[in-house]
């Protein structure tokens, strides 16, 4: 990715283009403040990325690599084998997907959906390219090719657990993204939930809960609350 910087004081315009598949958003991002020749200037750059999605099966080359992030990434208790996941992900409205920047395998999404919602199940980045902004990315193409609600479920906050810092991290995050608390709970095996969702106001437990059913073929029995 080369910059282009402005050399005479201009704004230029920095771009973020994110193709994924068919898809591509244009992300804005200022750069800070830059001192040239004893005067400041707003510089700008523009960075254009090209970064695509695949099918995840044991043929792509990171599959191995893929197993690995699903098991260090989330909690034991969270995670499902991979050959179930895939199995799930056979039917229409359920995608595995691989994403890339070229190269650069940059992390894994896992959805379900019906005719309002687009469940997140998994959404994990690389951690040797960790905060480099790949999750967010990933959050926004989800946004673009979709006008369906986005709702997932995070660790509540809870002071006392050993990863409590890891948990308001990543509430933090989809904060940051647009998808916020709907203050109902989901509790699963004993542990409970926050429910999140980028449209809190329209959330409908009946509904929400009828999507869990279908995805997990009728196991998933109704366990969620409103605080």
């Amino acid at each position: 990715m080369k910059p282009v910087v402005a050399t005479n004081g201009e704004n230029v315009a920095r771009q973020s283009v994110i193709a994924f598949g068919h898809s591509t958003i244009v992300v804005e991002n200022m750069m800070g403040m830059e001192c040239n020749g004893g005067a400041n200037r707003d510089l700008r750059e523009e960075i254009k990325v090209a970064i695509r999605e695949e099918k995840v099966t044991p043929k792509l080359p990171e599959y191995s690599f893929i197993c690995h992030l699903m098991k260090t990434a989330f909690p034991r208790n969270e995670q499902f084998p991979l050959w179930v996941l895939r199995l799930l992900a056979l039917r229409e409205r359920v995608n595995f997907r691989a994403f890339y920047d070229g190269e650069q395998f940059c992390g894994i999404l896992y959805t379900a959906e019906n005719d309002k919602y687009i469940f997140v199940l998994y959404l994990a980045v690389n951690d040797k390219i960790r905060s480099k902004g790949y999750g967010s990315l990933i959050l926004q193409w989800l946004k673009g090719i979709t006008s369906k609600i986005i709702v997932l479920n995070v660790e509540a906050t809870n002071l006392s657990a050993v990863n409590s810092l890891q948990r308001e991290k990543r509430i933090a995050f989809y904060q940051k993204n647009g998808i916020t608390d709907t203050g109902y709970t989901f509790v699963d095996a004993e542990e409970k939930y926050s429910v999140l969702s980028s449209d809190s106001e329209r959330f409908d437990m009946q509904e929400y809960g009828a999507l869990l059913k279908w995805f997990s073929l009728g196991v998933y029995k109704k366990n969620i609350s409103q605080r």
